[in-house]
């Protein structure tokens, strides 16, 4: 049976090497769940790493387009600004070249009134020597002038 050996503490040594035995095992699969809590935050790190990764690739990649952008957009405003320099500068011909086209306009708002004038003239005449023959046949039997 059991070998017990009485050392000052009234500890037997067979109890002893029972309980290191089991503590032993106790120890080691704690530190078999460590090992393997410990293989999965490597893993965790390694996924998070290769996420980081990626995050950073796409940063990256993020910024290289937007400096185009910016690139792009300063591009734009010098041209917008050029355009609207030009189109300022057009401003005082485009006032110059309506100047000719009012009096243009006037003139022609003119002569549309002479030419309704003359036409209201025109019909008038063509009444008058409608009647002028009338009155010409009425007193002439022959058809002749007088005189």
């Amino acid at each position: 049976g059991r070998y017990c050996v009485l050392v000052g503490s009234g500890v037997c040594i067979g109890d002893g090497a029972r309980r290191t035995r089991r503590a032993t095992g106790d120890i080691a699969a704690l530190v078999a769940r460590i090992d393997q809590q410990a293989a999965q935050a490597v893993q965790a790190t390694a996924r998070s790493s290769d996420r980081v990764q990626l995050a950073l690739d796409s940063v990256q990649q993020a910024d290289g387009q937007l400096q185009v952008l910016t690139r792009q957009l300063a591009v734009l405003a010098r041209d917008g600004g050029q355009l609207a320099d030009g189109c300022a500068s057009q401003v005082p011909l485009a006032g110059a070249l309506l100047q000719p086209l009012d009096r243009i306009q006037a003139g022609s708002a003119s002569l549309a009134r002479n030419s309704q004038q003359m036409a209201e003239a025109g019909q008038q005449l063509a009444r008058l020597v409608g009647q002028l023959q009338q009155l010409e046949m009425a007193h002439q039997p022959s058809g002749r002038w007088p005189g």
